[in-house]
């Protein structure tokens, strides 16, 4: 164990020790590996609940792929406040997940709370592409649902991203071209199973990649609803060509990081 060689798990490591980033990158593989309930690969099969909006940024589903960066609560519980620390004085989780190849645990709960909304659209609509509108949802008794609409953009944004209709009630209609539920649940499904990462981000794999894979169905729609950028934009993932393209904003993780260090450190004095 990475730890255990260098002085003990949570104990007195080396100077320098958590500033090597093969350090705690072992660190982190060796406390998913031991710590977290996870899945090499998650089943994109509709089984992932969607999580209850609300619940906060730092909840994930219970399925949790091994590439997904711990939050720092699941760090601290299971007693390793120095990984948490140290990814804190390394940039933060965005920062740390985009340098490492993890996908944050925000955006893993983004990804599988959007797919899991498109099967439940698919099993709500059938044959049918205009959404409900929330109202609707809640008479039916699908109040998750509707919290989970209301999440990813309220029901015009949803149905623009998505391609379906909705009924217009005030204001000029959002249109985004077109689009469709069941292709927006196959892509994420996909990258998913690719497991590809971009600055914390779940990553969609590009049409040369898609056809490789033999989803050559795929990458023609990919082409018909914009080309890789506007559909990653859509799905809410990275685009496959991120070069020049950033997310995560460091200096506000590094701002977030120092406050949070600086809390743990008076809280830690006061108890001794």
């Amino acid at each position: 164990a990475a730890a255990a060689a260098a002085g003990g798990s949570n104990g007195c490591m080396p100077f320098g020790y958590w500033n090597r980033t093969h350090n705690l990158r072992a660190e982190i593989d060796e406390f998913i590996r031991e710590e977290i309930v996870a899945v090499g690969r998650c089943p994109m099969d509709g089984s992932v609940p969607v999580p209850e909006p609300g619940a906060g940024d730092d909840a994930a589903p219970g399925l949790v792929p091994r590439n997904t960066l711990p939050t720092y609560r699941a760090m601290r519980r299971a007693g390793r406040g120095d990984i948490a620390n140290a990814v804190l004085r390394s940039g933060g989780h965005a920062c740390v997940a985009s340098e490492l190849g993890f996908w944050t645990a925000r955006d893993w709960r983004y990804v599988a709370e959007f797919f899991a909304l498109a099967v439940a659209l698919e099993a709500r609509l059938g044959d049918s592409v205009e959404l409900p509108t929330l109202v609707q949802l809640e008479r039916e008794g699908h109040g998750a649902l509707a919290k989970a609409v209301r999440r990813h953009g309220g029901v015009s944004t949803l149905a623009a991203r998505l391609g379906l209709r909705f009924r217009k009630t005030s204001g000029d209609a959002i249109r985004w071209g077109p689009f469709s539920l069941r292709f927006a649940r196959e892509m994420v499904a996909v990258a998913v199973e690719k497991g590809m990462a971009a600055e914390g981000m779940v990553q969609m794999p590009g049409v040369e990649a898609l056809r490789e894979a033999g989803r050559g169905d795929l990458a023609g729609l990919v082409e018909a609803f914009g080309g890789e950028d506007d559909v990653a934009r859509r799905l809410g993932l990275a685009p496959p060509n991120v070069a020049g393209w950033k997310w995560a904003n460091c200096e506000a993780e590094a701002a977030a990081r120092q406050a949070e260090s600086d809390r743990h450190r008076d809280r830690d004095q006061a108890r001794r």
